[in-house]
């Protein structure tokens, strides 16, 4: 079961079973199983979408690469972003209105490979289009193509590759009629709209492709239960088209074989079987026709053709709910490969058929149980295994955390190129408000947060070319005002960190990547309306010598003095060298520093630090040689110090807090788990891992994560779920929950 479970229709709360651990999704009303100890609810906080339903996916000319368009029903917008083995929505192209239903797409080569899609806009009842800037559609021009009656319920895009312009076939519901909307440049800036067929009810669900100048168009005749081909020559007027039936069925999808003749393949009459309509000449005259596969596995097909010029088409059982494949081993598909994708319930009925370069074949389709999208991938040409994967939504990743004094948590992460708060409504998070901030383009950002005395949230985060604090109006940060910390043209990648002075000042620290030096700025006043920035150390240029910075850590003194750390990592001469490094501030503005190599070993994840009473400096180093220690320095300044090894290096834990009798917890993050390691004393005599939430549905899903404390002796968790990009928050729940067995 994965991270939602599938539980009868609908997304509902689900419960996986772990040591220590009670897991659900908020906010619904879940049952638990008893358990031994004390346990966590689970909260999903972000990455999960409904989406599945309406989506559209182009290549990137030849290569293994493609660009999707999904329609997010929670969100009412259409998004774009790249597919492969998943089909993940990363760029918000719509908002406001419902707009995205009924998304087709296609590239223009004369472009650079810069995808068109059309969509329906369900408050207005139009036809519109997206323009791609980029080969990605990163960002895009958004066009209102035909706004007459209710327009668009409907669509397929091509390209003539005669001029490079997007042509686009739509159902006109108002009138039951199918109409061809015709760009006059390849931006579709311009154009206009001609109505092919107006017959009786004609027009749903178009495919459409050029072959030979010719553009054909397959759709549906829903009032006599026919499939109808329409074929026209330029310049593509209604009198330029010929129409016929191409037999009893309906949910075509057209494409073109070797020879530029038109293969169709379609839902088959009452039957529900899979049909072929092969045609033979360049005005399918001649044509045979075939049953690839039996009744009722025929819904909603999908056709493309394999490197070899053969069919491959994916296809959905109505009754079963499975979602099918048809491999055919010749051009006359005289002895199919049939594939079971995923046996259902609950997959399609929508889905994409494409093919890798090598002839793997790669069908992306939705699951409406859990409004998510999923892949099947052969693993090799002749199909001998498959590889699934899931899309559930719109990446959310490198989450922190913070707890309020009323125990109630405050999240950040990065989602679609900015900084999101998520503002827990009580101390189970039973509910979350978001408050979108600034930073755009923030996609490498770790952003932090932390709560000053006043009880107002304060984060920071890197952008392109710089860095930015939102500095919250109020304890559920309702309203904020923005305020940039390193200035433009510093590039500080995700290297930045924050924490709070005793006066409720914010201190942060930040890295040039350009030059490699580290900079603390410190706030003036609590709202941080104007500060000062610091050089901590400037280390060797990159562009000079082959020297990289590694994550930083921050630490506030009770002498009111910072404490940063940093990992140094160099190639010289085909050798890795590198340090960890501490800088102790010389006063409470760190208008100077002392700076010192803690260890003289390379380290990656180096910035759990945390302060002893005494201001002693106690780090995690993690060497690139395979160690992980605990540094206990034997003064403040660090001039020498103890190491013990800690077992487990290669879990992920780049965060160090000092707990009741100043015992280390460090943050445990890796593959199917998430928790922390608690040390039985101050020096780490004895260390003991405690798992927040487990995964082990694959072996891909891996978790980094933060912790933090409140009144509870158990740590709060945030994790973010490496494989779907997920935020995850682990709840520590009152032990009474657990005490007679089954209880909500």
């Amino acid at each position: 079961m994965d991270a939602k479970g599938r539980r009868g229709a609908g997304r509902r709360a689900c419960v996986r079973w772990v040591v220590l651990a009670w897991v659900a999704l908020a906010p619904a009303v879940v049952f638990a199983q008893s358990q031994p100890a004390p346990g966590y609810a689970l909260r999903v906080l972000d990455g999960q979408d409904a989406f599945g339903e309406h989506f559209a996916v182009t290549r990137f000319g030849v290569n293994d690469q493609w660009t999707g368009f999904h329609y997010l029903a929670n969100e009412q917008a259409l998004f774009a972003g790249s597919c492969g083995d998943g089909c993940v929505p990363e760029y918000r192209l719509t908002s406001g209105a419902d707009q995205g239903r009924f998304v087709s797409a296609a590239r223009r080569s004369a472009l650079s490979q810069r995808p068109f899609a059309a969509f329906y806009n369900a408050t207005t009842g139009d036809l519109e289009a997206v323009d791609c800037f980029d080969s990605s559609c990163n960002s895009a021009t958004l066009r209102v193509l035909d706004t007459v009656n209710d327009v668009g319920a409907g669509t397929a895009t091509a390209i003539d590759p005669a001029t490079g312009f997007p042509y686009v076939a739509y159902y006109d519901a108002s009138n039951g009629d199918l109409r061809l909307y015709r760009c006059a440049t390849a931006t579709c800036d311009s154009g206009n709209s001609v109505l092919l067929d107006a017959t009786s009810t004609r027009g749903r669900n178009p495919s459409m492709g050029f072959s030979n100048s010719a553009l054909w168009i397959a759709y549906d005749d829903t009032s006599t239960g026919e499939v109808y081909l329409a074929r026209g020559v330029a310049p593509f007027a209604a009198a330029n088209f010929d129409v016929f039936s191409a037999g009893m069925g309906g949910d075509a999808s057209l494409s073109i074989d070797a020879s530029g003749f038109v293969d169709l393949v379609f839902r088959g009459g009452a039957s529900g079987t899979l049909e072929r309509l092969h045609c033979n000449d360049a005005s399918c005259i001649l044509a045979g026709q075939s049953t690839l596969d039996g009744a009722g596995r025929g819904y909603a097909p999908s056709a493309t053709r394999l490197p070899n010029g053969n069919l491959l088409v994916s296809h959905h059982e109505l009754a079963t709910g499975a979602m099918l494949a048809t491999v055919c081993n010749d051009a006359a598909c005289t002895a199919p490969q049939r594939l079971v994708l995923e046996s259902g319930p609950g997959y399609g009925p929508s889905s994409v058929a494409e093919v890798y370069a090598s002839g793997r074949p790669l069908i992306h389709y939705g699951d409406t149980v859990l409004t998510e999208m999923r892949s099947t991938q052969c693993t090799t040409i002749a199909c001998t295994s498959l590889l699934r994967r899931i899309a559930n939504g719109v990446p959310a990743f490198l989450p922190n955390l913070a707890l309020r004094t009323d125990g109630r948590p405050v999240a950040i992460w990065t989602k679609l190129r900015r900084p999101r708060i998520g503002v827990c409504a009580d101390a189970q998070c039973t509910s979350v408000t978001y408050r979108d901030l600034g930073g755009a383009n923030a996609d490498s950002s770790r952003p932090s947060i932390a709560i000053r005395p006043d009880g107002r949230p304060f984060a920071y985060y890197s952008n392109v070319g710089g860095s930015a604090a939102w500095d919250c109006a109020d304890a559920d940060c309702t309203t904020g005002t923005q305020r940039e910390v390193s200035g433009s043209g510093n590039s500080t990648s995700n290297f930045t960190e924050l924490a709070i002075r005793a006066d409720g000042r914010p201190v942060m620290v930040y890295a040039n990547v350009a030059t490699n030096s580290v900079y603390l700025f410190s706030c003036a006043d609590v709202n941080c309306s104007s500060g000062q920035s610091r050089l901590l150390a400037d280390e060797p240029d990159p562009a000079v010598q082959s020297t990289s910075l590694g994550s930083l850590g921050l630490a506030m003194g009770g002498d009111g003095r910072p404490v940063v750390s940093w990992g140094v990592f160099s190639q010289l001469a085909g050798n890795t060298v590198g340090a960890l490094r501490l800088a102790r501030c010389n006063d409470a503005e760190c208008s100077s520093a002392t700076v010192r190599s803690v260890g003289s070993e390379p380290v990656f994840n180096s910035s759990g630090i945390a302060l002893r009473a005494d201001n002693r400096p106690v780090l995690l180093e993690n060497t690139f040689a395979g160690a992980r220690n605990l540094v206990t320095c034997d003064d403040a300044t660090c001039s020498s110090a103890a190491r013990v090894a800690l077992p487990n290096p290669f879990d992920i834990s780049n965060q160090l807090v000092l707990g009741a009798g100043e015992v280390p917890f460090y943050v445990s993050g890796t593959i199917g788990n998430g928790g922390w390691w608690q040390c039985s004393d101050a020096i780490c005599g004895g260390l003991a891992l405690n798992t927040m939430l487990t995964d082990t549905e694959t072996s891909q899903r891996g978790f980094t994560g933060r912790i933090a404390f409140g009144a509870d002796p158990r740590p709060f968790g945030i994790f973010g779920e490496q494989q779907l990009v997920d935020v995850w928050l682990a709840v520590p729940m009152p032990n009474q929950i657990f005490a007679n067995g089954f209880e909500p």
